[in-house]
Order: structure tokens, then sequence, then C-alpha cells
């Protein structure tokens, strides 16, 4: 049964990548269902994971944010810092997609301090660039810049460049 539950995951992230969203969904719930059946907690909210990001490149917004804040809950209960800094760089962007940009900010802010304790840099400034997205999008220059300039530092000590990129894209934005 446990194999089962695997491939049916394995399965369901497969068909996401491949972009079958529909099919990638029922995959994971099966796979959810399989593990709610084993009493396997841990690949439960791991499959829910999987299941928040298939929704919302689905644009099931409101679906995947009910799997994300469950996630987030049981990571909040489990002490998992790193996996909520991922999940509420996740939330704060579903929120800022729906236009609920106070919550957005919220999400990205709780992930900063939540990244101080388990979070990598690079999570740091993905927050900091989702901070800056929400605030060009509200038209606070200022504030963007600030995101972004703090982003671009953290970039440039990881040398990461599809961070660069984006912040140089972001940025190009605020230009126009």
């Amino acid at each position: 049964p446990h194999l089962k539950a695997e491939a049916l995951r394995a399965v369901g992230s497969n068909f996401h990548q491949l972009g079958h969203l529909e099919e990638a969904i029922r995959s994971l719930n099966a796979a959810l269902i399989a593990y709610q059946e084993l009493g396997d907690i841990p690949n439960q909210y791991n499959t829910r994971l999987d299941l928040g990001f298939a929704y919302m490149a689905a644009g099931r917004y409101q679906q995947a944010k009910k799997q994300d804040l469950s996630v987030l809950e049981y990571w909040r209960q489990v002490n998992n810092h790193r996996g909520q800094t991922i999940l509420l760089n996740n939330l704060g962007a579903l929120h800022q997609l729906t236009g609920e940009y106070e919550q957005a900010l919220a999400c990205f802010e709780d992930g900063l301090a939540q990244a101080q304790w388990g979070g990598s840099n690079r999570m740091k400034a993905y927050l900091l660039c989702g901070i800056g997205d929400v605030y060009r999008d509200l038209d606070v220059v200022e504030e963007a810049v600030i995101a972004y300039d703090k982003a671009e530092d953290i970039a440039g000590q990881l040398d990461d460049r599809f961070l660069r990129l984006y912040l140089s894209i972001a940025q190009a934005k605020l230009a126009i």
C-alpha cells in the first residue's frame, strides 16, 4: 500500500511537470487518500503541498490556499521553519495573485521571520522579491526598490543567476 501511495504521488508530480494539471490533481488526491489510509501523516502533508502547487498552476487559487494553509498549520506544530518559509512564500504569491495585498505582505514578512530560524538565504531573497512585487503592484516604488535592493544583495552573495535575472526584470518594470 505504501508503494502505491508513493507511485500515485510521483505520477501526479510528473503530470504537473508536463502541464497535465487535472491529471496531476486526480493522482495527487488519490495519493493523499492512500497516505490517509496508511496513517502516514508527514506524507499526507507533503502531498497536500504538491496539491497546492498543482491547484495554483491550474488557477484554482482558493483550493491552493486551502491546501497550503493546512500544511502551514501542520508545519507550525512540528516546528518546520524551512517548510514554513517556503509555504509562506507560496501563500504570499497566491494572495498577491488574488489582489489580497495586505495578506500577501503579511505572509512574505512572516516568511522572512521564519527564515531567520531555518530558511535559506535564497528563500529570504525570494520573499524580499515578493515584497517588492507587492509594492510594485501597489505603485509604492520606494518600498519596492528597498526590497529589491535587499534581494539583490543576497543574490549577489549567492551568485544566483536566475534570481538576478528576475530582479533585473522586476526593476525594469518599476521604470515603466
